[in-house]
């Protein structure tokens, strides 16, 4: 298996110290330490990295599969309920790569 590799310095990554963050719709991997200086640097909203492997990612992801699964299964909004149901699955999903494809090497 491949080390993972930090996208700041460049440097071997810990698992205990691994921090996934999202931008522009692809998933790289940080130290602690180096995700929280390149958010220190970030200048406008389109340079903003979100972190992913936090609580907060992973309570919006449960909140929005729950939101899903309901939309899905009533008929609450029709079809622009399966629409938003459909988008709701984006940060479950990404959740799910990233603790796929980076915390379980």
């Amino acid at each position: 298996m491949k080390d993972l590799v930090c996208r700041y310095c460049g440097k071997k990554i810990e698992k205990e110290d691994l921090r996934t963050a999202i931008r522009r719709l692809k998933i790289y991997p940080f130290h602690k330490e180096c995700f929280e200086l390149k958010e220190e640097e970030t200048i406008s909203i389109n340079e903003m990295w979100k972190p992913i492997n936090q609580v907060g990612w992973t309570i919006t992801s449960i909140a929005l599969l729950i939101l899903a699964i309901v939309l899905g299964v009533t008929e609450w909004l029709g079809n622009l309920g399966n629409v938003v149901g459909v988008l709701a699955l984006y940060p479950v999903t990404i959740r799910i790569i990233s603790y796929v494809v980076y915390e379980t090497k």
